[in-house]
């Protein structure tokens, strides 16, 4: 793709490799922290830390619940009303989460697989405060993960679609269909509606026995 304004302007991009090569992290390390929570993600999964792949864990698609994180406010997909509940995580949102808690006074970690249970009350939710009157809406900052059709940024719904109709995914996500421009920060419009298991509505949200699950 180019144009005026595109990145084609500044340097040669061919695909999402040369994207990267440009302005992505380029840089490979080990992290202990995250390799110790990976590696507690692959037992709960029943799976060997020794053998198991990132690619495994993936296709495993399972999805679990932060034990230690705190109950918070969410607004519902459906009704855009109020919902409390924690988040259900990708085992890959897990490691990401339990390193950024390692850098907290009291790091914590404790994850667990979604119970039938749990299934029964997830919703489909905003991150808290979705308003719509924001701005930011039409932010082009998204790209195709399978392939370099969206070398330059796309808005997230662009992106979305073409995912959906050209590669047949039927629930596109974040850092695993697409993703977001390196250094760009996530506008709240754009932010994907993402899975909670909701907590009883009658519950205070900010009691000390509603922290955690």
């Amino acid at each position: 793709m180019s144009g005026p304004g595109s990145m084609h302007d500044h340097f040669p991009v061919a695909n999402v490799d040369d994207l990267h090569n440009h302005i992505g992290n380029k840089k490979h390390f080990f992290n202990a922290t995250r390799s110790t929570i990976a590696a507690s993600l692959v037992q709960i999964a029943s799976r060997d830390p020794a053998t198991t792949t990132a690619e495994e864990m993936d296709n495993l698609n399972l999805e679990f619940l932060p034990m230690h994180d705190r109950v918070s406010e969410y607004s519902s997909v459906l009704s855009f009303t109020c919902c409390y509940g924690l988040p259900v995580l990708s085992w890959r949102e897990c490691v990401q989460k339990g390193a950024t808690s390692a850098h907290s006074a009291t790091p914590e970690f404790d994850f667990r697989l979604l119970t039938p249970d749990d299934e029964a009350k997830k919703r489909r939710a905003f991150r808290k405060a979705y308003d719509l009157s924001s701005g930011g809406g039409n932010s082009a900052l998204f790209h195709c993960q399978h392939c370099s059709d969206h070398v330059d940024p796309q808005t997230y719904e662009d992106v979305f679609k073409h995912i959906r109709n050209v590669h047949g995914v039927d629930d596109p996500r974040m850092d695993r269909d697409m993703f977001l421009t390196p250094g760009a920060r996530m506008p709240l419009l754009q932010r994907p509606p993402f899975y909670i298991v909701e907590v009883d509505s009658d519950a205070d949200p900010w009691s000390d026995e509603d922290y955690l699950w």
